[in-house]
């Protein structure tokens, strides 16, 4: 049964959002979160929430913040494992009096194009973005909750027997506690990834068929010239006349052949079922109709320039 707490409409809603100093790049998205991504979200939090809220940014770099913005200095626990696990301790009780009484935690790679009022004004003590479709269904992105709901996320963290990093840090750690139990976002709240639910990916992302048909030409005729010549040797330590070295061939052949077209078709079947886990279906490059948050994962960042020139809603929003 869902556990659910009346909010007091008084209750001023924090925000919170994270940016410290990292020793390299963004691997993938080649850019370094800064006080422009923060005061982004604030912009965009004031066109889009109408509710009493406050920003927060624990980091370890205040400068440059709007001066709306509470900084709370960034701790250091289990920051030697890099990735996001110190983002945990937002599950710790104490958050209650360091923050407040209830708060969301979200990422800054996002613009936000609707009103997400009636998503934050919500009474349940814990929710969070995901589809039950992905290999990881929750996403760290955004959650909300009552402070310190979910303590067991902090507490049982040691930092040892770590889950495998595909599925993020902070985020395969909650998956690991968390999955099924509780309520989420999804698209049918306004809540996209662009990668899996809104970019319009180019034929060659997806493989051809005409390029999948020259892998398996290749394929097959690999496995024919290894296996005849292993037919040869047959033939030849069998000591076998032309006719039946050929129907050993031949048959040899064909069996091999077969269990390749096989192997092959599973292949195909797996790497389909891999894209879909990893990118979705794509959509058509177009903003969704119900769109409220759109979330650029991987290698995407809306302050990119080619791809707010390739999505012109991504510079009209990130702003």
């Amino acid at each position: 049964m869902k556990r659910k707490n009346k909010i007091n409409p008084d209750t001023k809603l924090r925000i919170v959002t994270w940016k410290w100093k990292g020793s390299t790049i963004h691997p993938k998205k080649k850019i370094y979160f800064t006080s422009e991504h923060v005061n982004k979200l604030v912009s965009m939090l004031k066109r889009h929430l109408s509710m009493p809220y406050e920003v927060v940014c624990i980091t370890d770099d205040p400068a440059g913040l709007d001066p709306s913005v509470r900084p709370i200095e960034l701790w250091k626990d289990f920051a030697h494992l890099g990735g996001c696990y110190r983002r945990l301790k937002l599950f710790s009780k104490e958050m209650s009096s360091l923050i407040g009484p209830r708060m969301v935690s979200i990422d800054l790679d996002l613009i936000i194009c609707g009103d997400v009022t009636p998503l934050f004004s919500r009474a349940e003590d814990f929710i969070i973005w995901g589809e039950h479709e992905r290999e990881h269904p929750y996403c760290g992105a955004l959650w909300i909750m009552d402070a310190g709901c979910r303590p067991d996320v902090w507490d049982t963290f040691t930092g040892k027997d770590l889950p495998d990093k595909k599925g993020g840090t902070d985020q395969a750690v909650i998956n690991k506690l968390l999955y099924p139990y509780e309520m989420m976002w999804t698209k049918d709240n306004g809540i996209y990834n662009y990668n899996r639910d809104v970019k319009l990916y180019p034929k060659q992302v997806k493989l051809s068929e005409k390029v999948r048909r020259k892998e398996r030409i290749r394929e097959i005729e690999s496995v024919v010239t290894t296996v005849s010549a292993e037919a040869r040797e047959q033939s030849k330590k069998a000591k076998e006349d032309k006719l039946h070295a050929d129907l050993r061939m031949k048959k040899m052949i064909t069996k091999a052949v077969n269990k390749k077209v096989k192997d092959l078709e599973k292949k195909r079947r797996v790497e389909a079922d891999q894209f879909l886990r990893v990118y979705g279906r794509g959509g058509t490059g177009k903003l969704p109709d119900n769109a409220r948050i759109i979330f650029f994962n991987g290698s995407y960042d809306p302050s990119q320039p080619e791809l707010q020139a390739e999505c012109p809603w991504v510079k009209e929003h990130w702003r």
